[in-house]
């Protein structure tokens, strides 16, 4: 239980280290442009698939070692406040690296940690408030102290979250383990989510550029950190409701209420897009994943499918920023994206259900 606390304290930290950035690189919009963002978002994800390779060394050797590299996460989001535009993007390709390596397996220590989705749901609720916190300083910190001044105070909260996971590992952490399938099954399952990713990754960063640039900058911080609230809450509840009807229900109606949601949102603007960005489909959509996709996977190839999803979403990320897409053309593909992901991820489910032997999945 003590361990699970310093857990959800860690995720508290380093989701508010990211919140940092994300909320002041989205607000960046009149200084780089919609391309500029549009680039960042790719950076961001393009490094993904490295979690693939990490996840075997983990399965192999454990994932102690590879948490190290979360410094280097770090560091990059450092790098990104003192290079000057365009090469300060450069920083976020670093930063992304090092998550890549380091940031599933913080997850997969709080999987092997928690005995039920009820606690799982607790202590990633912190990742919720890490973001509503991160996402109301960030705004306040930029405005203060610039672009070093709040990348700073980001460094240092994800800094100090890797110290918190090294120093409080389950003791499984450095041996091998937690993979039901090989990097083949992993590969496809990231491949078949990625859509959602995509899907996703442009909406959610087209909505905040829309909503920082419509209201107030002390409103779009109180709206980040609404979602934070938000979110945390329905991790709660998501875990407790996975827990009674099971993971597979709550992962795949997550999809279909992306898609509607995605469609909804590119109608909106101002105050009402606020409002819808509000909505707190993510909760139920991680819970849900982690429990189902950990049961077909193993947790550690189920967070590495996760953050490899990234890589694919990255490539069309590259594509939609040199693409001239209107903001609700951008948010219609993006529903289409992500009804076509929950298709293809339950066949790809069935397919890695007939190649691997019931013992080796439950």
């Amino acid at each position: 239980m003590q361990r699970l606390a310093l857990y959800w304290l860690a995720v508290l930290l380093h989701i508010g280290g990211w919140a940092i950035y994300y909320s002041v690189s989205r607000s960046l919009e009149a200084i780089i442009g919609f391309s500029g963002i549009l680039l960042l978002a790719a950076l961001e994800t393009l490094p993904s698939a490295l979690s693939i390779p990490s996840s075997s060394v983990a399965a192999s050797r454990g994932y102690r070692g590879l948490l190290i590299f979360g410094f280097v996460e770090a560091l990059g989001l450092l790098l990104f406040a003192v290079i000057p535009w365009p090469y300060s993007s450069l920083g976020v390709l670093v930063a992304s690296i090092g998550w890549a390596i380091a940031g599933p397996h913080t997850v997969t220590a709080v999987l092997e940690s928690s005995s039920s989705s009820s606690k799982l749901g607790v202590v990633l609720s912190s990742g919720a408030l890490g973001w509503s916190l991160g996402g109301f300083l960030g705004p306040l910190l930029y405005d203060a102290t610039g672009l070093t001044g709040s990348m700073l105070v980001a460094f240092l909260m994800i800094t100090g979250c890797y110290v918190i996971f090294l120093a409080n590992l389950p003791e499984g952490a450095a041996s091998p383990g937690g993979s039901r399938v090989g990097a083949l099954e992993t590969l496809a399952y990231s491949l078949a989510l990625s859509p959602l990713i995509v899907a996703m990754e442009t909406s959610f960063s087209l909505i905040m550029g829309r909503i920082a640039s419509e209201l107030p900058s002390l409103h779009y911080a109180l709206v980040l950190a609404g979602t934070g609230l938000t979110s945390a809450l329905g991790k709660v509840i998501a875990g407790v409701v996975i827990d009674r009807i099971g993971g597979t229900v709550i992962y795949r109606a997550s999809f279909a209420a992306y898609s509607i949601w995605m469609v909804a949102s590119s109608q909106l603007g101002g105050y009402a897009l606020a409002a819808a960005f509000l909505t707190p489909i993510f909760p139920f959509y991680e819970i849900g994943y982690y429990t189902h996709v950990s049961r077909l996977l193993g947790e550690r190839r189920a967070t590495a499918a996760w953050a490899a999803s990234y890589t694919l979403a990255s490539l069309h990320l590259f594509t939609l920023s040199v693409l001239e897409l209107s903001f609700v053309e951008a948010l219609i593909i993006s529903s289409i994206l992500a009804f076509a992901s929950l298709v293809v991820t339950t066949l790809v489910e069935r397919w890695i259900t007939r190649r691997v032997a019931p013992q080796q999945r439950y």
